[in-house]
C-alpha cells in the first residue's frame, strides 16, 4: 500500500487522508491496493488488513454487477449501495468509481464512498408518511361516513317517530356520535403525535393515571371492571408529559374495548416502575386476549385482531409511534381467553444536562 503511494505525489495523500469521504483504489482485478485510513475505520479494521482485498468483500456482491457489466462500457459510473458492517448495523454509501491513470502500467481504479446514510433514513421516513397518510385519508373517509349515516337515519327515523320512540332513537344518535368523537380524537392524537415537538419535564405519573382513568371511568364502571394501580420507584421521572398520557391512555382504552364479556370478574391492573434509568410502565388485563399469529401485527396501523371491538386499529400504532418518539420499547405478552400485558420501557431522562439558552 505505501510503496504504491510512494510513486505519486504526496498532496493526493493528504488530500485524501483529510477528507470526510472513503476512497479505495484497486488495480484492474479490483483487487486493493490503497484504503484511506477512514476505509479502514469504517471496516473496523487496520489499512494493512485491506490491502489485498477484492472490492466485492468489503462492499458486498450487489456492487459485482457494476464491476462487470458497466464499468466497461464506461470509465465513471455512481450508484447507491447498503452495505451491512459488524453488528448487524447498515450503512448506505454513494460509491464513485472511475479511471485513474488510463494507458499507463499503473492504471488503476478509484471508489469514493460517500455515507448518505442520513439521507436515506429521511427518505425512508418521508415515504412511511406518505403511505400513512394515504392510508389515514381512505380509512378516515370511509369511518367517518359510517356513524354519520347512522345518525342521519335514526334522526329520520325520530322524525316520524312517537315521543317515546324518539327518546330512543335520540340514545341511539348518541351512541353513534360518540363514537365518531373517539374517532375523530383518535386521528388528533396521531397527528398530534407526529408534530408534536419532544419536550422534558418532570411527570408525576400518580397525576397522569388518575386523570387518564377518571377519563373513561363512565366506560370501565359500565362493566364492572376492577382497577388496580401500582406505582412506586426511586427516582423522579423526567420525560414528555404529553406523550406518556397518549400512550397510557390508548392502553386502558384498548383494555376496556377487548374485555371479555364472559369473565364474571374482569380486571385492568397498570403498575408503574421508575428508577434513574427508566420508567417501566406495565398494563395488564384478563381479556380476550390476542392470538399468537396476530401478535405481530398489532401494532399496525388500523390493524384489528378481532372483529369483536368497535375500535378503528389506530390505538396500539399510536402507542408503538409514541413509544418510539420517547425513544422507549414496548412489548406485549398475552394468551387468548386469558388476557394480555403491555409493557411500555421508557428512559429517565433526569440525568440529562439541561440545555441553556
Amino acid at each position: 500500500m505505501n510503496s504504491w503511494l510512494t510513486n505519486h505525489n504526496a498532496i493526493f495523500q493528504e488530500l485524501i487522508e483529510r477528507s470526510d469521504d472513503v476512497v479505495i483504489v484497486t488495480d484492474d482485478d479490483f483487487q486493493i491496493i490503497y484504503g484511506s485510513t477512514s476505509a479502514a475505520d469504517l471496516f473496523g479494521r487496520v489499512p494493512t488488513d485491506i490491502a489485498g482485498r477484492r472490492i466485492p468483500d468489503l462492499l458486498g456482491q450487489e456492487i459485482t454487477y457494476d464491476l462487470d457489466q458497466r464499468l466497461p462500457l464506461s470509465n465513471a459510473i455512481k450508484r447507491e449501495i447498503p452495505i451491512e458492517l459488524a453488528g448487524e448495523r447498515i450503512v448506505w454509501m454513494e460509491v464513485s468509481i472511475s479511471r485513474i491513470f488510463p494507458g499507463s502500467a499503473q492504471a488503476a481504479w478509484a471508489f469514493r464512498l460517500h455515507d448518505i446514510t442520513e439521507r436515506k433514513v429521511r427518505e425512508h421516513e418521508l415515504v412511511r408518511a406518505n403511505s400513512q397518510l394515504d392510508q389515514m385519508i381512505f380509512k378516515t373517509a370511509h369511518d367517518l361516513k359510517a356513524p354519520l349515516m347512522s345518525a342521519l337515519s335514526l334522526v329520520n327515523l325520530a322524525q316520524q317517530s312517537t315521543d317515546k320512540e324518539r327518546v330512543q332513537y335520540l340514545e341511539l344518535v348518541k351512541t353513534s356520535l360518540m363514537k365518531l368523537d373517539g374517532y375523530l380524537e383518535e386521528i388528533n392524537g396521531f397527528f398530534r403525535n407526529e408534530k408534536l415537538a419532544g419536550q422534558r419535564q418532570e411527570v408525576d405519573m400518580k397525576s397522569i393515571v388518575s386523570e387518564e382513568l377518571a377519563k373513561v371511568r363512565t366506560l370501565y364502571e359500565g362493566f364492572n371492571i376492577e382497577v388496580q394501580v401500582n406505582i412506586d420507584g426511586t427516582s423522579v421521572l423526567y420525560s414528555d408529559a404529553v406523550r406518556i398520557k397518549t400512550v397510557l391512555a390508548n392502553l386502558i382504552s384498548n383494555a376496556i374495548k377487548y374485555r371479555d364479556p364472559l369473565k364474571s370478574e374482569p380486571f385492568i391492573h397498570i403498575s408503574v416502575s421508575i428508577d434513574d434509568e427508566n420508567c417501566v410502565l406495565c398494563c395488564t388485563d384478563n381479556g380476550i386476549g390476542i392470538a399468537p399469529e396476530y401478535q405481530h401485527k398489532i401494532f399496525d396501523l388500523f390493524f384489528r385482531a378481532t372483529n369483536e371491538s368497535q375500535g378503528t386499529g389506530l390505538g396500539l400504532f399510536i402507542v408503538r409511534d409514541t413509544v418510539e418518539k420517547l425513544q422507549g420499547k414496548i412489548d406485549v405478552s398475552s394468551e387468548p381467553g386469558k388476557g394480555t400485558t403491555f409493557c411500555v420501557r421508557i428512559p429517565n431522562q433526569i440525568l440529562q444536562p439541561v440545555e441553556v439558552g
